[in-house]
């Protein structure tokens, strides 16, 4: 398998090592905009995007037009109604995947085994202790609660929720900060 990956930075030299270890990858097409390249360049059908968060909605809209089997970096886009555009332009027999990779952790694994033992979940809290890299364009909400959000998802299935509050702290960039966002019955499946 050919893939190619969309962006060389941070997060896109951790996704190459990866790729580069999975034995039926045979190529990784390195495909950096900061050095002048286009989605355009693109010469394989399985993507990688691993470009800024702010960049993920146009891009994903770009590369489904062009027919392309997509791995993005969450968060997948930045607002609901970009999310369900994307939903919207996926082809039939097209993939598109978002890397909500703690749903492969070991120990999410062994808590969603546990959940029969342990009844009926009423609350679920999740705090985020550490920012990870910082990032001068985005908040927290955005870049790591998506996380959060699919590991309950994940435990509790996909079905509507009474309220979801999330707040977000960007002290750094006062302009990012203390976002509040309340959201009623927000995390429900996408109906096909």
């Amino acid at each position: 398998m050919q893939i190619s990956l969309v962006g060389a930075g941070y997060w896109g030299a951790k996704l190459k090592k990866e790729l580069e270890n999975i034995s039926n990858v045979d190529e990784v097409e390195i495909i950096d905009i900061k050095d002048g390249k286009s989605l355009k360049d693109i010469k394989y059908d399985n993507v990688v995007l691993a470009t800024p968060a702010w960049d993920h909605y146009k891009h994903t809209i770009e590369l489904l037009e062009q027919g392309k089997n997509l791995y993005v970096e969450k968060p997948l886009a930045l607002t609901e109604e970009e999310c369900l555009d994307i939903k919207s332009k996926i082809k039939d027999k097209q993939t598109l995947m978002v890397g909500h990779i703690f749903l492969y952790n070991d120990r999410v694994k062994k808590i969603k085994a546990l959940l029969p033992e342990i009844g009926k979940i009423l609350h679920i809290e999740s705090n985020r202790l550490n920012w990870g890299r910082y990032q001068k364009n985005i908040s927290t909400v955005h870049s790591l609660a998506p996380h959060d959000v699919s590991i309950i998802n994940y435990l509790l299935g996909y079905h509507e929720f009474k309220s979801v509050i999330c707040i977000g702290d960007n002290p750094i960039d006062r302009k990012f900060a203390r976002s509040q966002e309340i959201m009623e019955n927000s995390l429900k499946p996408w109906s096909n």
